[in-house]
């Protein structure tokens, strides 16, 4: 999948002359607004408006109209403070205005008190965010919250299936797959349902949609780990036109900046199937504990960017971000017990081989329905191009042999438990800038090395381990130009999209000279390159095989 997206006055021009479907643009910033009054409840018009981010030290200023109101467009989600002055008034303050990613907070009526514009009045801005200006049913997540609530494989998606209107429908994870969050990963919005719409929900990281389409939106493309997520928002209904996408509503994602102070955290998370019971049927079956190995470690680190009396001074122009996630996995493996054929059988004798209840099964001669002597196919009946003994031997040999008594006793010969390997490594890059007071921007990477191996690869034994890795991307910028107060140009850009492929470690094993080249259900030419390379990767694994 491929995701680009243009927003801004001049970029939707663009977009109906190209007529670009691939483009598509869900803005990520907020707005601030407000209405300055005097004690009489009497708007106050030309009053000097100026917004701080406190985390950032950015300051962003505004008139207020004719009205008395005042806007400040396009501010990222944050805490700020708000510095309102006008001429036979007390200056007012008011910190601590939360506001979050894609919203619209209006902070009401400001009332101005009497005084010199020297002094000053500063008050803390109310804990409750109550959204005032949209119809819009959404429920938000900062960053205190994703830092403190609990997950079992630091899979910010397992959190979000508690809040109103999610249900997560995921049972189990074997890293093939959706599952119940046991690690982040590609598939972890995968089994999510949104007021009961499982399919039509859409996942934006910092704006951008990073769904695969291609698998019913079971896939997220650059998936940034927990300490790189700032803050989640579900939009569930009513939300605005521009997230109109899916219409199972929207998540979205935004990652962390840099501030004016440096900050990072480092964490390391360790399980392993010593801590775990035996399960009932392994204890049953004589099989051990399966190996479930989780080691999720790494590190986040932002700050400014500056040198001392040299360059950015202040820190309020130059922000970086950095994070990384290593996991290395051994998901749990399924019990695998089957009836394989034993030495005495690949030799033609079934003199010893009987059903669950102990009685021979007989081999009789097709060319005449007779049971041959001794139950045993005589050597002269076997093929003679070997062809049938080396699809026998393609089989393992009996590994298990159940006690008398025992419930698997005389129904399998052959068991496995074996898990494979799930390697992911996680990281996010990301780039604030402020060069003046009007204009912002950013750049922010995600990627998502994503590689696992099976040893079984569909069959029921370990046979030619397969590897299916699943790298995966999510890019985006952005630059907003503040021209005058009524008046924001914002341009956005991004691209994500994933690789799935498959392929055996040894692919020898599955050539047809392993079974001593049975004839063929198509004419392929494996030693005729042109052959070869018009085949896709899957269909060369069927062909072979």
């Amino acid at each position: 999948m491929r995701v680009m997206k243009l927003s801004s006055a001049v970029a939707a021009m663009c977009l109906v002359a190209a007529s670009a479907p691939w483009l598509s643009a869900q803005i990520v910033s907020s707005t601030l607004t407000g209405t300055v009054v005097d004690p009489a409840n009497a708007v106050i018009a030309g009053a000097d408006a100026s917004l701080k981010d406190q985390a950032t030290g950015a300051e962003r200023s505004a008139k207020t109209n004719g009205e008395g109101s005042f806007r400040f467009l396009d501010i990222g989600a944050g805490t700020y403070t708000l510095t309102i002055k006008a001429s036979g008034f007390s200056t007012h303050v008011q910190k601590d205005i939360e506001v979050q990613t894609s919203a619209t907070r209006d902070i009401g009526r400001v009332a101005m008190a009497l005084g010199n514009i020297t002094d000053q009045i500063t008050v803390t801005a109310d804990a409750a965010n109550i959204e005032l200006s949209s119809s819009e049913k959404s429920h938000a997540v900062d960053i205190t919250q994703i830092e403190n609530m609990p997950t079992r494989g630091r899979d910010i998606f397992q959190f979000i299936g508690t809040l109103p209107g999610m249900i997560d429908t995921n049972n189990a994870n074997t890293g093939v797959g959706t599952g119940s969050h046991d690690f982040r990963n590609a598939y972890s919005v995968g089994g999510l349902s949104m007021n009961g719409n499982t399919s039509m929900m859409n996942v934006t990281v910092d704006g951008l949609t990073g769904m695969d389409v291609g698998c019913g939106n079971c896939l997220l493309e650059g998936n940034p780990n927990m300490d790189a997520v700032a803050e989640v928002k579900i939009l569930s209904s009513n939300y605005s036109a521009e997230y109109g996408r899916n219409s199972g509503g929207t998540i979205t994602l935004a990652t962390k900046s840099g501030t004016q102070a440096f900050h990072g955290s480092g964490w390391w998370t360790h399980r392993h199937e010593e801590f775990n019971a035996n399960s009932f049927f392994n204890n049953i079956g004589g099989a051990p504990r399966p190996k479930y190995r989780f080691n999720i470690s790494g590190y986040s680190i932002g700050g400014p960017v500056y040198i001392p009396h040299k360059f950015n001074t202040g820190r309020t122009k130059l922000f970086f971000f950095a994070s990384e996630e290593w996991s290395a996995l051994f998901p749990g493996a399924s019990l695998v017990q089957k009836n394989m054929p034993t030495a005495l059988e690949r030799a033609g004798d079934f003199s010893q081989s009987v059903d669950t209840n102990g009685k021979l099964i007989k081999v009789v001669d097709p060319e005449n329905g007779v049971q041959f002597t001794n139950n045993q196919i005589p050597q002269s009946r076997f093929d003679p191009t070997g062809v049938g003994v080396k699809i026998l031997n393609f089989f393992p040999l009996p590994n298990y042999a159940p006690a008398p008594g025992t419930p698997n006793y005389r129904k399998y010969n052959y068991q496995a438990l074996i898990g494979g390997q799930h390697p992911i490594r996680n990281d996010v890059a990301r780039v604030d800038m402020n060069p003046t007071s009007k204009i912002a921007a950013y750049i922010r990477m995600v990627r998502d090395d994503d590689k696992t191996t099976d040893p079984q690869a569909g069959f029921d034994f370990v046979y030619s381990p397969q590897t299916h890795p699943l790298p995966s991307y999510n890019y985006s910028g952005a630059i907003t130009w503040t021209i005058r107060p009524t008046l924001v140009n914002e341009f956005n850009v991004g691209k994500a999209g994933s690789d799935w492929n498959y392929y055996y470690n040894d692919p020898s094993n599955l050539v047809r000279s392993v079974f001593n080249n049975p004839p063929k259900l198509f004419p392929v030419d494996f030693n005729d390159p042109s052959t070869v390379s018009s085949l896709s990767g899957s269909n060369l694994h069927m062909y072979n095989f």
